[in-house]
């Protein structure tokens, strides 16, 4: 009876460290990295690791100091006062899944081999629902689930600035201009407005291209939301991100119809599986609308002031198996714990097209 207990404690070790080795690995590797905008924003290096706690405190820059100030012979000069700044709060959010085996299903497929199918099937239903989740709540604008979603990148660069909460700051007041990104405006698209202006109301850019003209005339305000936020950052901190149909106007239509220009391709497509067109020497990452992805709006992303704060205690981590008290059953839950922010709003910018191409 003795001998039987070892052996059976000794198997079931062995499989509990089977089913652990196998789900560490795959269901971060498919779920968050095999998502364009997951891997886009979970390998970003500006990403930032905490341990525990509530409250993510940011410092937003808020407003203007005296710059640069020109004086004579004998000019008395005011020593600069302090760079204005405020402080900006966003709340970590936390997401689980689950994986549960029945005590008879376990006794069923019992042995390395089988208990490792039923485990890998459990897990790619598990895979498969997280990733529709968690690529929905990354499009999102983090009022998900009652607001219990992480904010995503329709809540960090929306298309109607002037309105809603932005970690902590009213959006509709003038003075909060600065928790603006940059918009296409004709009185303003063509540069930075200031911090403290009030955001001018976006206007929505007709036609992507003419068909008639052989011009892709939606390509220069690519060049206006570069010039007007990028224009002291480095190219490789930035990427475009719309939905597919949006990204197919340009990659396909474009050299169709326009004299068979030639588009350049991102160097990384080898290493990311997909392919990513060139646009002011970022690549254009897209994804369908069925997957959250806004129709006929494109964003300009950069990752150095907007990225991911995770909790380093409870970053895609594993509890043990568990066991409930009134049922003859084995669970295993899955943590994930963090928030996406953003330091500069007016380094972000968001295009809104309301056709393809014209003919």
């Amino acid at each position: 009876m003795a001998n039987e207990e070892i052996s059976r404690s000794i198997l079931n070790e062995r499989d509990t460290a089977i089913m652990d080795g196998y789900l560490k690995t795959t269901v971060f590797d498919m779920v968050a990295l095999d998502t364009k905008i997951g891997m886009m924003m979970m390998t970003n290096p500006y990403n930032v690791k905490r341990n525990g706690g509530r409250r993510i405190k940011i410092i937003m820059r808020v407003g203007h100091t005296d710059g640069l100030i020109s004086f004579g012979d004998n000019d008395t000069v005011d020593p600069q006062r302090k760079p204005v700044l405020q402080e900006a709060y966003a709340t970590f959010k936390q997401a689980l899944s689950s994986i549960r085996i029945g005590w008879v299903e376990e006794a069923e497929n019992r042995g390395s081999d089988s208990i490792v199918n039923i485990l890998k099937a459990r897990t790619d239903a598990t895979i498969q629902d997280c990733k529709e989740d968690f690529r929905t709540m990354m499009w999102g604008d983090g009022t998900g689930n009652g607001g219990k979603d992480m904010m995503g990148i329709t809540g960090l660069i929306p298309t109607t600035p002037t309105t809603g909460i932005a970690m902590g700051y009213d959006r509709a007041i003038a003075a909060n201009g600065f928790m603006h990104p940059w918009v296409w405006n004709v009185a303003h698209g063509l540069g930075p407005y200031p911090t403290d202006e009030v955001c001018p109301t976006p206007a929505a850019i007709a036609y992507f291209g003419d068909i008639s003209d052989k011009a892709a005339t939606g390509l220069q305000y690519f060049d206006y939301a570069v010039s007007a936020t990028q224009s002291d950052e480095s190219p490789s901190d930035s990427y475009w991100l719309s939905d597919e149909t949006t990204y197919s106007w340009y990659k396909t239509l474009y050299p169709l119809y326009c004299d068979h220009v030639e588009i350049p391709m991102s160097g990384d497509t080898l290493k990311w599986g997909w392919d990513a067109a060139m646009i002011c020497n970022r690549p254009w990452i897209y994804d369908t609308v069925a997957n959250g992805a806004p129709a006929n709006e494109v964003r300009l992303v950069n990752k150095k002031y907007l990225f991911m704060v995770q909790d380093s205690g409870a970053w895609w981590v594993w509890s043990d198996w568990k066991e409930p008290f009134n049922q003859p059953s084995r669970a295993k839950f899955m943590f994930v714990r963090g928030q996406n922010i953003c330091t500069n709003f007016m380094k972000q910018a968001v295009l809104q097209f309301t056709a393809g191409w014209q003919a």
